[in-house]
């Protein structure tokens, strides 16, 4: 396994990985235990975006096409689509308080490569928006 992204839980409890195939693993840091893996079925290559946890053990990752960002929710093991279109997502910050993220995109149209910059509000599962 060929981890290319990697991040650390804010309280260093936890860490995440995607493999070069785009493989999401997730694993307790103090007792080895592996929490979570998702092997999405449109994953076929290396993600161009970044993984960040985000409050109450919530995960914000690349969909696997990588057109797109997911948040996992690592505890019940579940992930749900939080931002989709036709542009990569690349580097992702997130707030504080886990209700929001930016993300610097790029899309190819008409030949021509550009780049752009996202804001996302993150709404709770069942919430509008």
């Amino acid at each position: 396994m060929w981890a290319v992204v990697v991040a650390l839980s804010p309280d260093g409890s936890r860490a995440a990985a995607v493999t070069i195939e785009g493989t999401v693993f997730v694993w307790d840091l103090a007792t080895g235990a592996e929490l979570l893996v998702d092997a999405h079925p449109e994953a076929g290559g290396p993600p161009s975006g970044s993984l960040r946890f985000a409050g109450n053990g919530r995960l914000l990752a690349p969909t696997g096409s990588r057109y797109g960002m997911r948040l996992f929710d690592v505890s019940r093991k579940t992930s749900r689509t939080v931002a989709s279109g036709s542009k990569a997502y690349h580097v992702a910050a997130i707030t504080d308080d886990a209700t929001g993220f930016a993300a610097l995109t790029s899309e190819v149209a008409s030949g021509r490569l550009t780049y752009g910059v996202e804001i996302w509000r993150i709404e709770p599962p069942g919430g509008g928006g």
